[in-house]
């Protein structure tokens, strides 16, 4: 039951970070994920 909550939860979280971003680029801003690592600097 725990799981079930805990993957819903990421999937919204996903889902919002992904329409933030979208509205980002549609402005023509740089948007980066949040908790993301940054391998090329």
């Amino acid at each position: 039951m725990i799981g079930l909550v805990l993957l819903l939860a990421i999937a919204v979280g996903a889902a919002v970070l992904a329409i933030i971003a979208t509205v980002a680029a549609a402005k023509r801003q740089l948007y980066r994920y949040p908790l993301t690592i940054r391998f090329v600097r």
